[in-house]
């Protein structure tokens, strides 16, 4: 999800995939916010759960994308989660856009290395793994 800055790659953007805010499928809107450890790596999706909290606001470090959800479905808070993970667990979207009103989205990247970009076998799955993400484009983004 971040884009390379050096090496020789070949890199190709292939979708956006957009984030929102959700919370309990039942309507619940608990206070506590279920987010990441803090690491340098997650700093966007870190700053954007930041927004959406209070300085006082309890928070629960979580970490991997299944137990955000199950504990966001459970009720024990609420979460910035990709949009295309949330929406099939039935979590309920509270906000698809950050309080100052920016988009929370991340570009996802194919990177091959630029001398195996050539062959066939190299080619033929990444093209596969494209065609796939790709094709399954709308879940990605913002809309229902």
């Amino acid at each position: 999800m971040l884009r390379p800055d050096h090496g020789h790659l070949r890199v190709r953007q292939l979708v956006v995939m957009g984030f929102g805010l959700y919370g309990p499928p039942d309507g619940a809107q608990p206070d506590r916010q279920i987010s990441w450890p803090d690491q340098i790596s997650l700093g966007t999706v870190l700053a954007w759960t930041r927004a959406f909290a209070g300085p006082d606001t309890p928070r629960l470090a979580v970490n991997t994308l299944d137990s955000q959800i199950e504990a966001v479905r459970q009720g024990l808070g609420q979460a910035v989660l990709p949009h295309f993970l949330a929406r099939p667990a039935g979590l309920r979207l509270l906000a698809d856009r950050l309080p100052d009103g920016g988009m929370m989205e991340r570009p996802i990247y194919m990177v091959t290395h630029a001398d195996l970009a050539a062959s066939p076998r190299i080619s033929a799955v990444a093209e596969a793994i494209a065609d796939s993400i790709i094709s399954r484009r709308s879940e990605f983004g913002p809309g229902e």
